[in-house]
């Protein structure tokens, strides 16, 4: 074992290279509490008494033993999997999918089990339930292994179809598609396990599979679900367990006294590289028995004071089990040769981090690897270009199972940015500070425009429905909805949480229905979406110039909607893609009408419509295809008026002003409330803003 050194100064190097300047007053000071947090975590290992391992190999005891058939006929059938090796000769002895790199979504926790089906997660937790007690205690299988013998809803009582000749069983074509799927199932529970529990050593060495009773002469059915353990510490694994997640507490007390997430996160990386030298004799096989199965696993990171050194996946699993017990989301990524993590930062992105390459017998540690995108450069070549960094998938099929993908999180490109703290927090966990989007839903939140559900989601890429798009339009408008208490249409019931809305929006004209209904649940076209505002802009008397530049997909839009949609890009409300097709037809979802209220609220300002409503409708909303219908959205509230403030003297052209890249104004002011959920602001004088593409002043500031 060898301990390492933190570089003098090294803090101090990297906060000054990631923190904006003047951030860093107090610099020497963060420097030294935090090393000296990483000094008292590397000690406090050093001082914990190591348990004893026997290394030598348990005898053989063959009794109590499993029958291989009970008195009702019941019978095993069983598969074995064994922990996959890296950073050393890798052996694949089952079928290899192609190589390429898996994504998952953003927003999402990272683990294998968020990305089961209900059977698969039932057999995943039934095994996660399975103590080591029970495992040390259970009767061996034929071949002396521990086997447990668990009941699974929905692997009991699954027919097999097939032909039995005395007390063999063969499946049929129809049977062995069964088997297959039962396979798939039992073997997915362990392979997700592996990733999303590495502090459950005993998982290494496996069988798994079924009993199975016979039912007729052609059925058998199934009663159990089998798993069966190797134990490959010699039966040691509850002591190591227990040891190993006190070392990993001492880390989490101490990296829980550091002010912000970054600092959390490298404290645990650093404290691992530190206490811990790469082991080149397991990566090349030179050893054997538990010496090399000790490489391979957690504790030989998180044990610092002993003779056993990790290889990639050591470091990695024991970076995965600290930051689980720090509630802070990480993953173990792999190649076909290699084991690092992906951790979830305070800004909502997901980033790598290499311990294995940052620790490689350096002295002092380094930081190359560490929270970098996928795009990152390190040695000349992006991370995720790198032959060891390439990902693969967790889970590979063999003859006897199905094909599965389990996916890895959508790292971030570039490195993470330190601010000198902790990001706020995102305000809904499905819109990601990355997407095109965030910025006006972040606008649309804040104005009380639209909000998330119950659960914190903004659900981006939904429809938005007809009703919600009515609600929306009220709250932009600040409609007065108390007086409107039943319903002009027949499928809109008066109690509804939007019939105030669309009773107001039919009776100022801005949407009209069909045949008495509204279809509230539907989706609204980008077309129609045009139609109303641009019957909003009359009342509001905007500009109504038509652009003169057409959508490459013009004669898809219907003839009664073509001079909204024209009006609506010269306001800049709509956009085409990247072909220049609008898609009138489509439903727009959720992230794009954030985008058009917002648009359409930086021309107008923060306004109140006039009351009572103009006598003549400004348009007749046409009628529309039935699309498919939505689920009916929780209520949305209606916010009380604000007031609108008094108007700012005009500025000169040469005065400072500000603005956001997709805004259509310039501000005179930076505390503007329609800056206020902006996190990308652009000041210089009105000259500039106009060069920008901001023509008009905000009429909130002005």
């Amino acid at each position: 074992m060898k301990i390492k050194k933190l570089a003098a100064g090294l803090l101090a190097a990297l906060l000054f290279a990631l923190v904006p300047a003047g951030a860093l007053a107090q610099e020497s000071v963060l420097e030294n509490v935090y090393e000296g947090h990483v000094r008292s975590a590397v000690e406090r290992l050093q001082a914990m008494p190591v348990p004893e391992i026997d290394e030598e190999a348990l005898p053989f005891d063959p009794a109590p033993q499993l029958d291989d058939a009970g008195e009702d006929g019941m019978e095993d059938d069983m598969e074995r999997i064994e922990a996959e090796e890296f950073d050393a000769a890798f052996e694949e002895e089952m079928q290899q999918l192609e190589q390429q790199l898996y994504d998952a979504v953003q927003d999402a926790d990272g683990t294998m089990y968020s990305q089961l089906n209900e059977r698969q997660r039932n057999c995943y937790d039934a095994l996660a339930g399975v103590s080591i007690d029970r495992i040390l205690t259970a009767a061996r299988d034929k071949n002396g292994r521990r086997q447990v013998r668990l009941t699974i809803a929905g692997i009991q009582g699954v027919t097999i179809t097939g032909q039995f000749i005395g007390n063999s069983f063969s499946p049929d074509a129809a049977g062995a598609q069964v088997r297959k799927s039962l396979f798939t199932d039992l073997r997915l529970a362990i392979v997700a396990l592996r990733y999303d529990r590495p502090d459950m050593i005993w998982l290494g060495d496996m069988t798994y599979g079924y009993g199975r009773q016979r039912m007729t002469s052609s059925s058998a059915r199934v009663t159990t679900a089998n798993y069966s353990f190797e134990l490959e510490f010699n039966e040691n694994e509850r002591e190591m367990r227990d040891f190993m997640l006190s070392c990993a507490d001492v880390v989490v007390e101490e990296a829980r006294s550091l002010p912000d997430r970054y600092l959390q996160v490298m404290l645990v990386h650093d404290v691992l590289a530190l206490g811990s030298t790469y082991n080149h004799a397991a990566a090349d096989k030179q050893i054997t028995g538990i010496p090399y199965e000790m490489a391979h696993c957690a504790y030989s990171a998180l044990v610092i004071n002993d003779n056993y050194e990790p290889v990639c996946d050591g470091y990695s699993e024991a970076m995965k089990i600290i930051l689980d017990r720090m509630g802070i989301p990480c993953v173990t990524a792999t190649s076909l040769t290699h084991m690092w993590n992906n951790i979830k930062m305070d800004d909502g992105r997901w980033y790598n981090v290499d311990v294995t390459w940052d620790d490689d017998d350096q002295e002092p540690v380094c930081h190359d690897y560490f929270l970098i995108g996928s795009q990152t450069r390190v040695d000349g070549q992006a991370f995720c270009k790198q032959s060891s960094h390439v990902e693969e998938n967790p889970f590979k099929p063999n003859t006897n199972t199905n094909a599965f993908t389990l996916y890895f999180p959508t790292k971030r490109e570039s490195s993470y940015e330190y601010l000198g703290h902790d990001y706020e927090p995102l305000r809904f966990a499905d819109v990601g500070r990355d997407e095109w989007y965030y910025d006006y839903v972040e606008q649309a939140a804040v104005a009380g425009l639209m909000q998330g559900n119950e659960n914190g989601r903004f659900n981006p890429g939904a429809n938005i429905s007809r009703a919600e798009f009515a609600q929306v339009i009220a709250n932009m408008v600040h409609a007065q909805l108390g007086s409107y208490s039943g319903s002009p249409f027949s499928d809109v019931p008066a109690n509804a949480w939007y019939a105030p809305a669309v009773s107001w929006i039919k009776e100022y004209g801005l949407m009209q229905g069909s045949n008495g209904q509204f279809r509230p649940t539907e989706g609204i076209a980008k077309q129609e979406m045009c139609v109303v505002l641009y019957n909003l802009a009359k009342v509001q008397k905007l500009d109504l110039t038509s652009s003169s530049t057409r959508f490459s997909d013009h004669n898809s839009i219907a003839s009664w909607a073509q001079e909204a949609v024209y009006v609506c890009k010269e306001l800049g409300l709509v956009q085409g893609d990247a072909n220049g097709a609008l898609m009138p037809a489509s439903n727009s979802m959720r992230c794009v009408a954030a985008t058009m209220f917002v648009r359409y609220r930086d021309l107008t300002g923060d306004v109140t419509l006039p009351w009572p409503p103009p006598t003549t409708e400004p348009t007749t909303a046409p009628p529309t295809p039935t699309p498919n219908p939505t689920p009916t959205p929780p209520p949305t509230s209606t916010p009380e008026p604000s007031a609108t403030p008094a108007p700012t003297p005009k500025p000169s052209i040469d005065a400072t002003v500000y603005w956001v890249p997709n805004g259509k104004v310039y501000h005179s002011t930076r505390s503007c409330a329609s800056l206020h959920a902006s996190t990308s602001i652009f000041s210089g004088t009105v000259a500039q803003a106009q060069t920008a593409g901001k023509r008009n002043p905000c009429k909130v500031c002005h």
